[in-house]
Parts: C-alpha cells; structure tokens; sequence
C-alpha cells in the first residue's frame, strides 16, 4: 500500500513533520487490518476515520481508501450489518464534506463513485443474505434445526430429538 501512495521522505514537496504523520497513518490503518476478525467494527471505525485523516492531511492521493472497504467485509462477514452501513454512511458523508471544502481536490465525482460502489456493495450483501433465508425456508424448520447454526442460531438438534 505504502509503495502505491507514491510518497518518499525525500520528496522535496511539503515538510516533513505532515509527511511522516502520512506514513505513521499508512502502515497504524494497514496494520489495523490485522485485527478486523477480533473486533471489527472498531477496526471499521479506526480505518475510515484515519483513513479520512490521511486524505486531509497528505497531498498525494493513492488506495489507502481500501483498507476501510475490507473492513467493511468483515464486519458484514461476522453478521454486523448495521454497523457496517453505519461506518459506510460515515464515509459517503466524509467524502462529501470533503467535496464541499474549497481547497479540496475531492470532487462530487468522488462521492457518486463511492455512494454507488457501496451501494452495490449493500444490494450484493443482502442479496446472499436473502438467498440463503429463502433457501432455508424452502428446507423447513425441522431440516434447518437439525443442522449446527439451524434456524434460530442454536448449536444443532436439541437433545431427545
């Protein structure tokens, strides 16, 4: 991620106080990652709000705003969907706000990608999500209790069954 970014310490652009404080919010939002299956929303939260930092303090564009998208599949993996639209709004409102500021290179472009991008992203995730519900009731209650995680999230068949 850090090569993509296309920043050196030795460019002759800006100072370098605000240019090691990009590099520290680089590889803390990178390194974030590693922790999105133990505790996701937070990972989801920390790595769109730095993420947001990095794009308000640096000058150089790049793909960091993928590390907050892969948390946002994993917090919608482990069945959090509210927070993850919540983390996804907060993202469509950072990029907006971005576009309204003067001396921001954000365009209203930038906000109709990401809006559309997530969007789908929802539309794709309900979608599983409706096609496995209607599978289970295709299979009947009884067929769905019997297996682990059945119906109502239990561990299997209960006992005497």
């Amino acid at each position: 991620m850090a090569i993509a970014e296309g920043q050196r310490p030795r460019d002759g652009e800006g100072s370098m106080p605000p240019l090691i404080v990009s590099w520290l919010l680089i590889v803390t939002v990178c390194g974030a990652l590693l922790f999105r299956r133990r505790c996701p929303v937070a990972v989801g939260w920390f790595t769109a709000l730095a993420t947001g930092a990095y794009y308000v303090l640096s000058t150089v564009d790049g793909p960091l705003v993928l590390v907050p998208i892969v948390a946002l599949y994993a917090i919608a993996a482990q069945g959090r969907m509210q927070a993850a639209i919540a983390v996804a709004a907060a993202m469509v409102i950072g990029v907006g706000v971005g576009a309204l500021m003067a001396r921001s290179d954000v365009t209203g472009t930038a906000v109709f990608m990401l809006t559309g991008w997530l969007a789908g992203w929802l539309a794709g995730w309900l979608a599983g999500w409706l096609a496995g519900w209607l599978a289970g009731r295709r299979r009947g209650p009884r067929q769905c209790a019997a297996q682990p995680g059945g119906v109502r999230g239990g561990g299997g068949a209960a006992a005497g069954d």
